[in-house]
């Protein structure tokens, strides 16, 4: 399902659910069971974890239902996923992402004067089609600068460090925040990236933010009893909504047995096929442990 490079790159207690996950996708393959189930052992996996990219393609192509898509994308955007934009994806693509051209009508230079692959065929396009009066030259400056800003983000992009100092030189917290997450999404293992995003939030007076980005960590690398730390103490008594359903600990699939140790899903389980004990649906310092682990 995944890369073996991928499963070495995981802390153990990750690598040990993704492994029960697969497995347990693996007995519904072999049982021929409804689509349904399958989507309900990916959507149960991500009510307690961050989700792959390559798992949200599959839980993706396993809708069938257009109405199932909005409430799924949600949790799959709030979880870095970024999918390339077309008609179903429209309003999820919002991002200021330098690799990936503008897509909304350019109509208010605002909009898109930031770094992209595209910026000076939007300016043009704008030039031509929008501009309703004399641009003025501070703004073809600005695209111009852009335009340079681009290239150096990209000369930059295998040092990490040097790579979010350029992003900071556009001045544009959402376009900073819109690449380091996707970044991320396209490898969640790259800790030093994470952890620098950290750093940068803390620096922002958007604590929501940083706490959200703190539980996700945690939820990726479950092993990682340092940051724990650091993230409790940074709750203190807040309380800042996330959208986990269960405490980390409690991640199991349950099947019941039938001749020669097969596994079947019972009709019960078609909706339910993990058993859970569900938390409050916020974090603040007392939730911060569950049955011993992390439950943030």
């Amino acid at each position: 399902m995944l890369s073996p490079t991928f499963y070495d790159k995981l802390d153990p207690k990750y690598r040990e659910r993704l492994l029960q996950l697969e497995e347990a996708l693996k007995l519904a393959e072999e049982q021929e069971t409804d689509k349904n189930i399958c989507l309900d052992l990916f959507v149960n996996f991500s009510n307690q974890f961050i989700m792959p990219k390559v798992l949200w393609d599959k839980v993706f192509n396993l809708i069938q239902d257009s109405s199932q898509f909005r409430g799924h994308k949600n949790t799959a955007f709030y979880q870095f996923y970024f999918k390339k934009p077309d008609m179903e994806w429209m309003e999820y693509n919002k991002q200021k992402l330098y690799d990936y051209e503008f897509t909304d009508l350019p109509d208010d230079v605002k909009k898109f004067c930031y770094p992209h692959i595209n910026l000076q065929k939007t300016f043009e396009v704008y030039q031509l089609y929008y501009a309703c009066s004399f641009i003025p030259k501070s703004i073809i400056e600005k695209v111009e600068r852009m335009k340079f800003l681009y290239c150096k983000i990209k000369s930059v992009e295998e040092n990490v460090e040097e790579w979010i100092k350029a992003l900071l030189e556009a001045e544009d917290k959402e376009f900073v925040e819109d690449n380091i997450e996707y970044r991320i999404g396209q490898d969640l293992t790259n800790k030093k990236l994470w952890k620098l995003y950290i750093e940068y939030l803390k620096k922002k007076a958007d604590k929501k933010k940083l706490l959200q980005a703190y539980s996700k960590y945690c939820r990726f690398f479950l092993d990682d009893s340092e940051m724990l730390k650091e993230y409790r103490e940074t709750v203190g008594n807040q309380k800042v909504s996330v959208p986990w359903k269960q405490g980390c600990a409690e991640f199991r699939f349950r099947f019941r047995k039938i001749r020669n140790s097969a596994f079947f899903f019972t009709s019960a389980s078609v909706k339910k096929v993990a058993e859970f004990r569900e938390i409050n649906a916020y974090f603040c310092k007392k939730n911060c442990v569950f049955c011993g682990e992390v439950c943030l």
